[in-house]
């Protein structure tokens, strides 16, 4: 009966000690594993009349981090969903970021646009004939993950004094260039001003103005009374939309 048991419990050991724990992947088998997925070009998707935004997926491969993003099948505006896997270079998940109510599918883009230094996202919501609606993603290196700021229409740029500028365009005529200071979690709205353009019979510019527009919740914070925020910001490269 002895020797039963003994050979009961050997079993039972040798069982237990074959069950290896799961194995992170090795950098080489998730470059496998997404070997087949395109790059990401920035480019807006091709709308198909039976299914307006096809379920499709591509890749976006930057130093230390590879982005999976995912565009679910769906049937009409704002239907769309897009999801972002960040994965180490061991092929390990460590965030999903997520968009939904999409109304035009295109790849996003990896830049730094706070100049930190780390790679943040842009994921677009909406893409129009001068502007594009973008979801803003900011890596905060404390976390470390991305942190949702908020989503902004227009063209990016980032200051000289640390703002971030976001000129969008209103008609052929007229910019609206808004300034923001990042914060760790949202965008601090400080102010808007709207620049203006005249020009001649064929087309030219000839004139531009720059007013104060709207004085966003932060600007307080500039200790600046209106004339001189109007004459500081009128000023940055990015209110110089006809410049360019």
């Amino acid at each position: 009966m002895r020797g039963a048991w003994f050979i009961l419990i050997l079993v039972l050991g040798l069982a237990a000690c074959s069950q290896r724990a799961p194995q992170t992947p090795t950098s080489a088998q998730a470059g496998a594993s997404l070997a087949n997925v395109p790059a990401c070009s920035g480019q807006p998707h091709p709308a198909f009349a039976d299914n307006l935004y096809p379920a499709s997926e591509c890749k976006l491969v930057t130093p230390g981090q590879t982005f999976h993003v995912k565009f679910a099948g769906a049937q009409g505006d704002d239907n769309g969903v897009v999801t972002v896997d960040v994965l180490l270079p061991n092929g390990a998940v460590v965030q999903t970021l997520r968009e939904d109510h999409v109304s035009d599918y295109a790849d996003p883009e990896a830049v730094d646009f706070d100049e930190d230094g780390y790679v943040d996202l842009e994921i677009p919501l909406l893409v129009g004939n001068d502007n594009r609606d973008l979801a803003l993603w900011r890596f905060d290196p404390a976390q470390p993950r991305f942190v949702r700021l908020g989503d902004v229409s227009g063209i990016i740029h980032h200051t000289r004094d640390g703002f971030l500028a976001v000129a969008g365009k209103s008609s052929a005529a007229e910019w609206d260039v808004s300034f923001y200071r990042i914060g760790e979690s949202a965008l601090n709205e400080l102010i808007t001003v709207n620049v203006t353009a005249e020009g001649d019979d064929q087309g030219n510019v000839t004139r531009t103005t720059c007013t104060l527009g709207r004085q966003g919740p932060a600007f307080a914070s500039l200790g600046l009374n209106a004339e001189a925020a109007r004459a500081r910001f009128c000023a940055e490269p990015a209110a110089r939309v006809f410049d360019q």
